[in-house]
């Protein structure tokens, strides 16, 4: 296996890729090289680029169990979209990213989400499905390109200020993830506005039905009009992601990265993701990676409709979710630093009990229209979602230095698995939110158990 160059060093970033790239395609004089600040300035491109981009698409996934529930037609497409990221992370990813580089991929992948939000303009089964089979196509991509950018610079940059790598990835995984969260608050501060001032005809001259059908389909309750504002400042906003990828942010040649890209064979990295696993410390971590995806798409797909929808209305679930991207922001920075002095495991474990507390007490309560407790809850889960990202995905970067490629396909595979069995059978136990409580309480169990199992194997290796 060729190896390549990193900076002067062996380039631990994609050691499992066999065929190099033709040195005359995408051949790039680098004009700056990375001093300290540059590798920030770039981060905070790549982290804003990605917010206004999920600023739209977390909001429109939140939004689709309310507005499509017809048949389960919104929580179908997004299990459709994760089906298809799925396979997308170890076949499509390493191909499209080693022939176009990180950049350019994130280019067409951008694309592929203003497809999706402009597929919402005419929200049928023939528009939507293929829409989200296309988005989670590029899904898996999108995130291998960010995973290769991000930690990338990472490691320039702690070589450049001579700091230790797993503490600088921590730390811009951290930043990164403070700016991606705030996402959360920014699509739905546009939602909760848009539904806020407008409009809405009476039930009764729209469909001739009652408070009783629009109570049971909110879709109903919503003019047209208010929807295509909405879907118009999307669309506007994901727009401007792309242009600011394809403007402003400089590839990793131009920043003066020696790393080669390689162009691996199709099911190269599939074959490279299967043998990872005979690390028994990654089907440890399987657990906890997959429930990663799960408990998001509990909070976005099922609290918000079980517990705001049906209780407070449609126009709410924006305004949970912003509480929510809050919370969540400012954790993903202070989990990057706390990381540095308390530890990795102190944080992880924290917030697996923490999930666990707020799953024993939904199950416990009876759900009604309190606000304190409706806005406490993802206030909380905001903390665990940010622990969970930012300290699982720096947990990978660094556990598997010399295999990232493998790692981060693996990571994105299971993490989407997540994201799809809890989109898949949610509109069948939809009269069942108890059944949805103790698989989620199930999950988190075996997770932090796993997580242990691995923490416990990683000291006796350092030893």
């Amino acid at each position: 296996m060729e190896e390549t160059e990193f900076l002067g060093e062996k380039d631990p970033m994609l050691s499992g890729s066999e065929v190099e790239m033709d040195d005359e395609k995408h051949e790039e004089t680098p004009d700056v090289k990375l001093p300290g600040r540059r590798g920030l300035k770039d981060l905070l491109l790549l982290s804003f680029s990605m917010f206004f981009i999920f600023a739209a698409f977390t909001a429109l996934q939140a939004l689709q169990s309310s507005l499509n529930e017809t048949g389960g037609k919104g929580v179908a497409c997004l299990a459709v979209l994760y089906g298809v990221m799925i396979a997308s992370c170890v076949l499509v990813a390493p191909v499209l990213v080693g022939i176009f580089r990180p950049k350019w991929t994130l280019v067409g992948c951008f694309i592929c989400h203003c497809v999706f939000t402009a597929s919402n303009f005419y929200p049928q089964w023939y528009t939507l499905i293929p829409a989200c089979a296309l988005l989670g196509a590029a899904s898996g991509p999108l995130w291998a390109a960010h995973n290769t950018y991000l930690t990338t610079l990472a490691v320039m940059h702690a070589r450049a200020v001579k700091d230790k790598e797993e503490t600088v990835i921590q730390q811009f995984n951290g930043i990164f993830f403070a700016v991606f969260q705030a996402s959360l608050v920014g699509g739905n501060v546009v939602s909760a506005l848009v539904f806020a001032f407008a409009h809405r005809e009476s039930v009764t001259e729209r469909e001739n039905s009652s408070l009783e059908v629009c109570h049971s389909n909110v879709s109903l309750c919503v003019l047209d009009s208010t929807k295509y504002t909405l879907f118009t400042v999307f669309e506007v906003s994901q727009i401007a992601g792309l242009l600011l990828v394809l403007v402003a942010l400089k590839t990793l040649k131009k920043l003066g990265s020696d790393m080669q890209i390689h162009r691996p064979k199709i099911f190269q990295l599939a074959a490279s993701v299967v043998k990872l696993h005979k690390d028994v410390r990654v089907l440890l971590l399987l657990p906890i990676t997959f429930y990663s995806g799960f408990e998001q798409a509990f909070i976005v797909g099922e609290y918000t409709k079980y517990f705001i929808t049906d209780f407070i209305g449609v126009k709410m679930v924006g305004v949970v979710l912003i509480v929510f991207g809050v919370t969540n922001s400012i954790s993903s920075y202070v989990s990057g630093k706390l990381g540095k002095k308390v530890g990795r495991c102190a944080l992880i474990l924290a917030g697996g009990l923490l999930n666990i507390s707020l799953i024993v007490f939904l199950m416990a309560w009876t759900a009604s229209a309190c606000y304190p407790i409706l806005f406490t809850v993802p206030v909380l889960w905001g903390i665990v979602d940010a622990i969970s990202n930012t300290q699982t995905t720096a947990l990978y970067g660094v556990l598997f230095t010399n295999n990232q490629e493998a790692a981060f396909g693996a990571y994105r595979f299971w993490q989407s698995c997540g994201f799809a069995v809890s989109f898949a059978y949610s509109h069948a136990l939809r009269h069942s939110m108890e059944t949805k409580l103790i698989i989620a309480l199930c999950l988190v169990c075996i997770s932090m158990a796993g997580y242990i199992g691995m923490e416990a194997m990683q000291r006796k290796r350092n030893i």
